[in-house]
């Protein structure tokens, strides 16, 4: 089908210069590849009051629609028509694989978290950067004290810096068994002076290591507080029920399935997780091959709530066993999904 395209420049008031060409009552098919796109045209139909209804194609979906039924060629024209192509199999009722429908409230909700998230993956990061230099620095000073760095640390927030201040810290300074561990741990090194320099550096690192601590752990309690919204209270209450699964792990299936993991297919919900096997063109899977598509947190979740799973159930550890790591991990993500779909979905 030879739909008209326009092409639209990328100025100041593109979303408002898009919404020209939208019908009201219109099946928008987007295929965005960042909330900083998606967001305007949202805020642009919202403005102009339009009631469109808005679907997610994945650029997977999108390059096979285009392949088998519209142009080997891969241009923004191309692109365009088979866009609509998918707009027309959505009005059908046969949504592409792997689209969804896009709540602008669920999107808000999702950019939220994925906010606090990944920036708290950022200082988790920073945090173990600088212990790594503080480790490299403590142990230059002498290698006892690298490896009993806690103690240390505990030793150097109270002011004493070297071996030879540590060996005189007096009662009081800190807490008698830190004092005890920090007494223990100085005998066993000689009587070392700091230079001024290294003095410095020490004190900028482990300031900057409670500073990351301190933020992370104040942004784990507004990512607490995110989850148990009202548009995905109910969706987190029952993965609340699947044994050992942590706030941050809930927080990544959200973001994963842009807060919409009740309205997903299972194969929906496992592409976004990372867990379904690789597929081409020619509908071949590659069952041996790593996933790596999808929300990075969201994979590492899926694999660490796996590995805890693994050692807490036992039938779960036959399946392991007698399959894969990686199926496991699909059979975990089916659970999940089916969860989520389920008003009385629960764990047992």
């Amino acid at each position: 089908m030879k739909w008209p395209t326009h092409t639209i420049p990328l100025k100041e008031d593109w979303p408002l210069q898009l919404i020209d060409h939208i019908p009201d009552d219109a099946i928008i098919a987007l295929e965005v590849t960042g909330y900083n796109y998606l967001r305007p045209i949202i805020t642009a139909l919202t403005l102009t009051g339009h009631n469109a209804d808005i679907w997610q194609i994945p650029t997977t979906a999108t390059k096979k629609l285009r392949e088998l039924l519209v142009s080997g060629a891969k241009t923004d024209e191309m692109d365009a028509r088979t866009l609509a192509l998918a707009a027309l199999w959505i009005e059908r009722g046969e949504p592409p694989r792997n689209s969804y429908p896009i709540s602008p409230e669920h999107e808000e909700l999702t950019q939220t978290l994925r906010l606090y998230v990944n920036r708290r993956e950022t200082l988790l990061r920073q945090r173990t950067r600088s212990l790594n230099q503080l480790d490299a620095i403590i142990h230059s000073i002498w290698p006892t004290l690298a490896q009993h760095k806690s103690t240390y640390i505990n030793a150097a927030r109270a002011g004493y810096i070297s071996p030879a201040e540590m060996k005189r810290m007096p009662a009081g300074a800190v807490s008698g068994q830190q004092r005890h561990h920090i007494i223990k741990l100085a005998a066993k090194t000689p009587d070392i002076p700091c230079s001024d320099i290294t003095r410095i550096a020490i004190e900028q690192l482990i300031a900057d290591i409670d500073r990351y601590a301190d933020e992370a752990d104040a942004i784990e309690a507004y990512i607490n507080d995110i989850i148990q919204h009202p548009i995905i209270a109910a969706v987190t209450e029952r993965w609340q029920s699947v044994p050992s699964i942590s706030p941050r792990e809930i927080a990544a299936f959200h973001i994963a399935t842009h807060c919409q993991a009740h309205r997903l297919t299972p194969a929906q919900f496992r592409a976004s997780l990372g867990a379904s096997p690789r597929s081409y063109v020619s509908s071949t899977l590659d069952r041996t091959g790593k996933v790596r598509k999808g929300y990075r947190p969201a994979l590492k979740a899926l694999h660490m709530l796996t590995i805890r799973l693994i050692r807490l159930n036992e039938s779960i550890a036959d399946y392991q066993q007698s399959h894969s790591l990686a199926a496991t991990k699909t059979k975990i993500a089916n659970k999940l999904s089916s969860i989520a779909r389920n008003k009385n979905g629960s764990w047992k």
